[in-house]
């Protein structure tokens, strides 16, 4: 006796029973089969999405910890510490997390490291000096309004989902987070856009 174990209409396999009698199992066996079936199918897939959830939650704690050694990195540097500028490229520059440098109020790419090019398939001197409105890198200019006004109000933009637009023209699922930064005398937004788990994208979608 076989009855399939779905969630969320997702095949997730099979809750089987087995006896030397092939006529041992009636119909009312499979009834009962089939209404174990609906909690068993919850829990395993309960169990992947908490998983799925830890291993999410461990790459925004990467990403986040990058973020601050950035900005305290660049803190330094505003105080006119070589070193401490020297710090920060280093932050920056070798960080495996996209990260980019804009100003606040043109949205105009000041800086991006080498994550940044992978991930959107630009070469940093496409960038600089373009805005991101001219690359049409947000597929919903309101999601970045919304953000500066929070930025603007003094709050920290922390894991929001947007879709950001790659050179090519595709659609990325994006947790980005942000930060309110003065570089190069400018009021600027120091932000982090990394790809969600392919499995929450494909919910979102």
């Amino acid at each position: 006796m076989c009855v399939p174990l779905i969630a969320s209409e997702e095949f997730l396999g099979f809750l089987s029973a087995g006896h030397t009698d092939p006529n041992r199992y009636t119909q009312e066996h499979l009834r009962r089969a089939e209404l174990l079936a609906i909690p068993a199918a919850a829990a395993i897939q309960n169990a992947r999405l908490y998983q799925t959830a830890r291993i999410y939650g461990e790459e925004l704690e990467k990403r986040l910890l990058d973020l601050k050694h950035a900005e305290a990195a660049l803190a330094e540097a505003e105080g006119g510490r070589k070193l401490s500028e020297e710090k920060f490229q280093k932050v920056f520059r070798s960080s495996p997390i996209p990260f980019s440098i804009t100003t606040l109020k043109e949205g105009r790419f000041l800086d991006v490291n080498t994550a940044f090019e992978q991930r959107y398939g630009y070469a940093r001197e496409e960038m600089l000096g373009h805005t991101v409105h001219e690359l049409r890198v947000w597929e919903d200019p309101a999601d970045r309004v919304l953000m500066i006004e929070q930025l603007q109000r003094g709050g920290p933009i922390r894991n929001v989902i947007t879709r950001l637009r790659t050179k090519a023209g595709e659609i990325k699922l994006t947790a980005y987070s942000a930060d309110r930064i003065q570089f190069d005398g400018q009021s600027c937004i120091l932000a982090v856009s990394e790809d969600l788990p392919e499995y929450n994208q494909e919910k979102v979608n």
